[in-house]
């Protein structure tokens, strides 16, 4: 049942793409491309006209959005067969010269089922979405869940903030909003759908990938494969941690062994560096994680528009494709601000190309990047509306930028840990072009890049981390300057961009809230999350154009090699994927069977397991906005706030410090007030005063568990006795004898 949910999940976001086929069916673009664009930009466009329309006219958020929708398909797609347009170009398996390479295209679409398919079986094994396990310091997957649940829920837009009710939510949901609406409309069950819109924005990056290595002029099999890599594969941390699996194993492989966390710490332990297939593995449905295939998108149609503005007959689709642009910027911007760097670095690109060919292209592209910057402020705007500042350390500090401390710069071999896969292709494309062609310069670009490493090697060694950068740009640069090169221009301006970010990020960092050794903490995991995209995409066309060199000589040790890189890339999901299944595992008792929905996890998980069926009870019998009021946790990524990650109801009070990085200094002051009303409310002294104090704080229900038991133990049993005096109990758990509580405060008549 599973399966065929997930295959339904793909096919309904597959007819929301219908519309957006038919309108750039006209379009010079490639068809696999048009195809891959039109999934990640059909729901993505309906997604953003609800949303914009839902800040302002709650009746938006309804189906009746979906319906408009298809009717405008419907007509777009009338008008392109009226024009001579044939339905196997509106569906984008035939390209605009008339041929068809249906087999290839369906293979990539089979290849798309596979990759959701497998994902779905390696998610029934765990399923959960939230921290692992689950009171431990080890991920945010609790926070992404309330966001889920509180836009799945919204009546109007902005959603309310479960974590602090009567608040709207202060932080960039929109990625979270997107999924959660498209399955609510699609009559998904809930707890099956966060699933399910997980496994389709893990099939996305490989789409994102896809269709960039595609703009890139990759061959279709290339691009696939390259997808594939960039959205599964791993670093040279992930196979140095196989290595030390195997060594410290002593009665053959032990899978759970395996640490499918240290790879994406390589640069440091107090900096994070992910990738995609970590994202994945882990389950953390983040801003970043989904917001990494429109960008990618946009990036794609960055490389596509001197096609689209030079093509006389991709004129009739320019206007769409450009509104695309603009949408699949404001969604990558709006789903992690931090990304708005990257927009405005490439379309800065993008204007001095536009500068290079004419007055027409050079307004065209200003225009465009106008609006796309006037888009994300706005929608900026809307997301951080109740005062948010995820980037000031202070109030008042717009983006405070200050210059990394020397000791905390990367060193050569953490930076090999990360980037050293295609870094090391690239470094093999260099010394073969150089080999091949030293009279065109090859050989003097490729020995200046190595020289300015080894001359800051050995005499400022705190700053190695800038030089392999500096080098690493030398190094492409002379790959893409000199004919005959085995990048073109494009793929080694993506290259270039790519590491210009990286040399910024070993030189200067936001000076956030984060201090010490985590100073760069933000900087690094934030921005450099999309560069392993672009390092991978660019690592492949310099592998492609190894893989045909005419040399016979080389070409068996080239292959040769570029087969190990592309399988030390796999070695992660290998390894890491039954490493999460089992280490997950582990606690449950007993045993559970493979299942979608994410909430189920919990009745197996002593000793949280006793609170499964209240929480259970409060999602089926709380109705959606009531409030239920829970104890305060204890610090950071606790269990509390479990009703709105687990319940999908709003709290008073949920994890404090993430409140206070949201909204700065009154977050913190808003935190502190509700944790005192709340303690106020479960220690008050008498029944009648626990009534009054629900009802100052909102709340309808209140619950008593696991954690009011630990937070008020000094009380011992007189906050239930004084709890079963003010109100009627809703429900209580286990039947045998109840431990766990809840109290239906909204008559205010005592039980």
């Amino acid at each position: 049942m599973d399966f065929l949910l997930a295959s339904l999940f793909l096919l309904w976001c597959e007819l929301l793409s219908l519309p957006l086929r038919a309108l750039v069916a006209e379009s010079g673009l490639p068809a696999d491309v048009r195809r891959v664009l039109g999934r990640l930009g059909g729901p993505l466009l309906l997604a953003l006209g609800v949303w914009g329309l839902g800040h302002l006219w709650e009746a938006a958020l309804g189906r009746g959005a979906v319906l408009v929708w298809l009717a405008l398909g419907g007509l777009a797609a009338l008008r392109a067969a009226r024009r001579g347009v044939s339905f196997g170009r509106i569906l984008a398996y035939r390209d605009s010269t008339g041929g068809s390479h249906l087999g290839a295209q369906l293979a990539l679409d089979g290849l798309t089922l596979v990759l959701l398919l497998g994902f779905v079986a390696f998610r029934r094994w765990v399923p959960e979405m939230t921290t692992y396990p689950i009171d431990s310091s080890a991920a945010e997957k609790f926070m992404n869940m309330m966001l889920f649940w509180s836009s799945w829920y919204a009546p109007g837009l902005p959603p309310e903030d479960y974590w602090l009710a009567g608040h709207s939510v202060s932080y960039y949901y929109w990625g979270h909003f997107h999924w959660a609406w498209l399955g609510r409309v699609g009559g998904f069950p809930a707890a099956l759908a966060l699933n399910l819109a997980f496994a389709r924005a893990v099939t996305q990056v490989f789409e994102g990938a896809f269709v960039l290595a595609r703009s890139l002029r990759l061959p279709l099999g290339w691009a696939a494969v390259c997808g594939v890599a960039v959205g599964w594969g791993g670093n040279p941390s992930a196979v140095g941690e196989w290595l030390r699996t195997w060594q410290s194993s002593t009665a053959g492989y032990a899978w759970v062994a395996y640490d499918f966390w240290q790879p994406s710490r390589a640069i440091a332990d107090s900096v994070i560096s992910e990738f995609p297939a970590f994202s994945a593995i882990l389950g953390d449905f983040h801003a970043h994680h989904l917001a990494l295939p429109w960008l990618l998108g946009w990036l794609a149609l960055c490389l596509a528009a001197p096609r689209l503005l030079e093509s006389p007959r991709s004129m009739s689709g320019a206007g769409i494709a450009a509104l695309l642009w603009i949408a699949f910027g404001l969604a990558a911007g709006c789903a992690n601000l931090w990304n708005v760097p990257l927009l405005a670095l490439g379309a800065g690109l993008l204007l001095l190309w536009a500068a290079t060919r004419g007055w027409r292209a050079g307004v065209a592209v200003a225009a465009l990047t106008a609006l796309l910057g006037v888009a994300v402020a706005l929608g900026a705007r809307l997301l951080l509306g109740s005062g948010a500042q995820p980037l000031s350390a202070a109030e008042g500090a717009s983006l405070p930028l200050a210059w990394l401390p020397g000791e905390l710069r990367s060193s050569l071999r953490q930076l090999f840990s990360m980037w050293g896969l295609p870094l090391a292709v690239l470094a093999l494309a260099g010394a073969v072009c150089a080999a091949r062609a030293p009279r065109r310069g090859c050989f003097a670009w490729t020995l200046a890049g190595w020289s300015v490493l080894a001359l800051a090697v050995a005499l400022a060694p705190d700053w190695v981390g800038p030089a392999v950068w500096l080098a690493a740009i030398c190094w492409v640069v002379g790959l893409t300057a000199v004919a005959g090169a085995p990048l073109s221009h494009a793929q080694g301006l993506v290259l270039i961009a790519g590491c210009s970010v990286l040399l910024g990020l070993e030189i200067v960092f936001v000076d956030d809230a984060y201090a010490g050794e985590y100073q760069r903490y933000n900087s690094y995991f934030k921005l450099s999350y999309p560069i392993w995209t672009l390092f991978g995409v660019g690592a492949f066309a310099a592998a492609r154009a190894l893989w045909q060199l005419p040399c016979t000589r080389l070409r068996p040790a080239l292959r040769a090699g570029l087969l190990f890189a592309l399988s030390a890339a796999l070695v992660y999901p290998v390894c890491a994927v039954p490493a999460r299944v089992l280490a997950a595992r582990r606690g449950d008792h007993p045993p559970r069977h493979p299942t979608l929905d994410a909430v189920a996890f919990l009745a197996h998980r002593p000793p949280w397991s006793e609170e499964a069926p209240v929480l259970e009870w409060i999602r089926r019998g709380v109705p959606p906005g009531g409030i239920v009021a829970e104890g305060i946790g204890g610090g950071a990524y606790a269990y509390a706030g479990r009703v709105a990650s687990l319940a999908g109801r709003p709290i008073p009070l949920g994890w404090a410090h993430h409140e206070g990085q949201w909204r700065g200094l009154r977050g913190h002051q808003l935190a502190a007030e509700r944790e005192r009303a709340v303690d106020a409310l479960y220690r008050a002294a008498s029944p009648d005063l626990m009534r009054a104090a629900a009802a100052e704080l909102g709340v309808d229900w209140v619950l008593y568990g696991i954690v009011e038991r630990e937070r008020y133990a000094a009380e011992g049993e007189t906050v239930l006795e004084r709890l079963r005096a003010a109100a009627p109990v809703a429900a209580a758990f286990p039947p045998e004898g109840p431990r766990v509580f809840l109290f239906d405060f909204r008559t205010g008549d005592t039980p």
